[in-house]
């Protein structure tokens, strides 16, 4: 097969847009990268890049946070990641996929059903990401919103003597 069949069959939906704009050898901006930033890592399947911006984001966090700097800081950390990912995240994808080849075709024995679960797109990787931030956040939140919406009563004299 010739690489770019290969390429096609890797890349799966809208391969035909990555090609062209790899041929061309002109930068891009990748709006999908921009918007959804580690999601769009995670549904092209480029869980490295992803654990990379991730892990790149809580360094800098926790950094601003002993700096002693307010948590609205790690909002700009956000934003600087997505456009990190929308800057270069075409990038990113192309030297996935070419890594990627060179590994299916050193191994002789793969065919092309192989090549298809390799590449591609997955819907359940990021869906099952975002789950785990809302589960996340859900717990975090839990605390506040006991307090918040159930507040307990105040305890009578009675109790405050028998507490001592």
């Amino acid at each position: 097969m010739t690489q770019d069949e290969l390429l096609r069959v890797f890349i799966g939906p809208r391969a035909k847009t990555y090609i062209q704009k790899w041929s061309n050898n002109r930068w891009y901006f990748c709006w999908a990268g921009f918007f959804f930033s580690v999601f769009w890592l995670l549904y092209r399947k480029m869980y490295m890049f992803a654990v990379y911006m991730l892990l790149t984001g809580l360094m800098f966090g926790y950094l601003l946070y002993v700096l002693g700097f307010p948590l609205e800081y790690n909002l700009i950390i956000n934003v600087l990641i997505s456009l990190i990912i929308g800057v270069f995240g075409h990038n990113f994808y192309r030297s996935h996929v070419s890594a990627q080849l060179k590994k299916f075709q050193k191994d002789s024995k793969n065919d092309l059903k192989m090549l298809e679960l390799i590449g591609g797109v997955t819907w359940s990787v990021p869906i099952a990401w975002l789950l785990l931030q809302i589960l996340a956040g859900i717990f975090l939140l839990l605390p506040w919103i006991q307090y918040t919406f159930f507040p307990q009563p105040e305890p009578t004299y009675i109790e405050y003597y028998y507490m001592e």
